[in-house]
């Protein structure tokens, strides 16, 4: 059978939707942790130019040998190799606490600034003949933790630093000017974090899961130690493990609940933001301001992983780990919105004291499952009395559509919905697992449908559209634009073993454009190679082709190794689509989309979001950004490496567009 028939046959079989967050790593700057060293522990370690495997290699240590910590960030530890700084994987060596550094202070009075120099503030004083534990250096001044469990800066030349013996708590006694009375109050340790982000893990090692994390200046109530590491208590009543070297220990008065609350300022971002470049040469700068020393330039069309803000100015991440500042007014920022969190409950930005979110210690129920025909469209409302956290995912042979409700109690209803449309038989509930509760809603399909799920605000209720798209060829004539993700300088995510995102988007792109023009649609391509193209040319290209839709491919990424899913974008709606272009049209051709690949992979879905990307708010016909897997996870990585995946994922494209372009819509 000629390939064009055997495609024929596939893209007349069947289909599904779904959740996720742009591509991008959102590495914080960090601070050094205090006296630690590290022993290799493997026979030949590589040293890299920047905390990840896809950084290049600056040196290489043997099994044994020991340096001192520069910096730590996440799992990885900045050293010094013959004078090359570099960075090391926590995982391939063991760290070890030095002995304190103790400040014994020289002059009559010091001032305590908030950071290390004389512009900045002074928060308190010191004495002579104080002692204070050393945290960091910086240059010639001292970080010293104070009695209070505050910290500050000190002039270094102002006191006299010895080694003494390392004590869980820090030997900070107050001078002998300022007499303390003593009290009887309970006392409990804390750990300050002192690094910019901690991993928090569930036992005291590395070799062990993240289960969460904690950032620069959060306290948490200590309840044990394993050798370095420490166990604390999270505001979620939850408890993890750290690295003992990542915060400072004191000693406070025991209260009622622990003060486990991270300063505003350092605030994980509540999504994968990146700043999209919309000028030619835009100058990254040292500071949040025209004042700063320029450090880089960037070119319009350019993606940076955005870190934090001040004001109008951006702090950003370039290829290499240059971190400076950019001018908002030159840039877009793109963030994910208007979905749940895949399987997590979103991030609080400011509103946990509204009365109606649900009160710790509630069971959650599913109260209600509401089922409705419309035009062969089965609409499928899931009510719950608290908020919704859900995977959901397809099954086939026989085919089946699953939603994982976590945290989420059955409540009253039958274990067998009998429904008998013409696209869904009956709907099961039950227990998925008890530990951790997991209800599993199942809709039992009567073919291969498209589905879309949709959440409320208030992330209680979570509308599904399930539809059967008629059977046929629905190609013939139309014209379609493909755009390959990145290219040319712009390489977009790399994998742990280097693979790049604009490869992976070139060949699927190009592998699709040959079904497509197989099946009788005229195929308009941005890149057919390695080439840069600006985002805002990207559109433009479709349009001066007369394209009938636009889909751009990408292979997302995270910092953590452990995301992964696959998940589908369409516009974000302002009021303001191009002439003939409605949301319905947007929603409905991400959603063929989304669900083609989840059938034709096996994974699980994030769903399909809205966001301001570039090429969907620039073009001037229905768009989709489809969103293939994770290159950033190792598992997803290697499958994006292999032909035959990348040959289903252009089959999955293709079927998806079909039944966009399919009259049951």
């Amino acid at each position: 059978m000629h390939r064009r028939e055997k495609w024929k046959q596939k893209l007349l079989r069947g289909m599904t939707v779904f959740l996720l967050t742009t591509a991008g790593f959102l590495i914080l700057p960090s601070t050094a942790p205090a006296a630690t060293r590290v022993v290799v522990t493997g026979d030949t370690v590589n040293v890299r130019s920047g905390p990840a495997t896809t950084n290049n290699i600056v040196a290489k240590v043997k099994k044994n040998d020991q340096f001192t910590v520069l910096d730590a960030r996440g799992d990885w530890y900045k050293i010094s190799v013959n004078g090359v700084n570099g960075w090391i994987a926590g995982w391939l060596v063991r760290a070890e606490k030095l002995p304190d550094k103790q400040a014994t202070i020289t002059a009559t009075t010091v001032n305590v600034r908030s950071g290390p120099g004389t512009s900045y503030g002074i928060v308190s004083k010191v004495y002579k003949g104080g002692k204070y534990n050393v945290t960091q250096t910086s240059g010639q001044w001292l970080k010293i933790s104070l009695p209070n469990g505050q910290s500050g800066w000190i002039a270094g030349w102002l006191a006299s630093v010895s080694e003494v013996e390392a004590k869980a708590e820090p030997a900070n006694s107050a001078p002998p000017a300022q007499n303390q009375t003593p009290t009887n109050t309970s006392k409990v340790k804390e750990a300050t974090i002192t690094a910019s982000t901690v991993n928090v893990r569930s036992g005291p090692g590395t070799s062990y899961g993240i289960v969460s994390k904690v950032y620069k200046g959060g306290k948490y109530n200590v309840t044990q130690t394993s050798g370095q590491w420490l166990k604390i208590s999270l505001p979620n009543s939850q408890s993890g493990w750290i690295a003992g070297w990542l915060a400072s220990v004191s000693e406070v008065e025991a209260k009622a609940e622990p003060a486990n609350s991270a300063p505003p300022a350092q605030n994980p971002p509540s999504g994968n933001l990146m700043a999209v470049v919309n000028g030619d040469n835009v100058n990254v700068r040292g500071g949040p301001g025209t004042s700063h020393g320029v450090l880089s330039q960037v070119s319009r069309g350019q993606r940076l992983g955005v870190l934090d803000r001040t004001g109008d100015w951006y702090k950003v991440r370039l290829d290499g780990g240059v971190i400076g500042w950019v001018a908002g007014w030159l840039i877009n920022v793109e963030q994910a919105e208007a979905s749940p969190a895949p399987g997590d409950p979103p991030v609080e930005t400011g509103d946990t004291d509204r009365s109606d979110r649900q009160q710790p210690g509630e069971p959650v129920k599913l109260e209600k499952i509401e089922v409705n025909n419309k035009n062969g469209h089965t609409l499928v409302t899931l009510k719950a009395s608290g908020e919704l956290n859900y995977d959901m995912f397809l099954i086939t042979n026989p085919e089946r559509l699953v939603v994982d409700l976590k945290n989420i109690e059955p409540g009253d209803l039958p274990e067998t919905i009998p429904v008998g449309t013409e696209v869904v038989n009956q709907i099961r509930t039950g227990w998925f697992s008890k530990e951790p509760p997991v209800l599993r809603v199942v809709f039992d399909l009567k073919g291969a449908v498209v589905s879309l799920d949709k959440l409320s605000e208030d992330r209680r209720q979570l509308d599904l559209d399930i539809y059967i798209p008629a059977i046929g060829s629905f190609l013939q004539g139309r014209v379609i634009a493909i755009d390959p993700g990145h290219g040319g300088k712009d390489p977009g995510a790399i994998g742990p073993t280097g693979l790049q995102e604009k490869d992976v988007t070139l060949d699927i792109a190009l592998k699709l454009a040959q079904m497509l023009t197989e099946s009788g649609a005229r195929v308009v391509l941005t890149r057919t190679d390695d080439r840069f193209i600006d985002l805002y040319e990207r559109t433009a290209i479709a349009e001066a082709n007369g394209a009938e839709v636009f889909l751009s491919i990408h292979i997302n990424a995270n910092s953590n190794p452990n995301a992964n899913g696959i998940s589908t974008y369409y516009r974000r709606d302002y009021g303001d689509l191009a002439p003939g272009v409605n949301q319905a049209d947007n929603r409905r051709l991400a959603g063929a989309i989304q669900t083609e690949i989840l059938r034709a992979l096996g994974r699980r879905s994030l769903g399909v979001l809205q966001a301001n990307f570039v090429v969907l708010r620039t073009s001037p016909v229905p768009a989709a950004l489809a969103e293939i897997a994770f290159i950033s996870n190792p598992e997803e990585e290697q499958m994006l490496r292999q032909e035959n995946v990348r040959i289903k994922v252009a089959e999955a494209l293709a079927r998806g567009l079909n039944n966009y372009f399919s009259p049951a819509n």
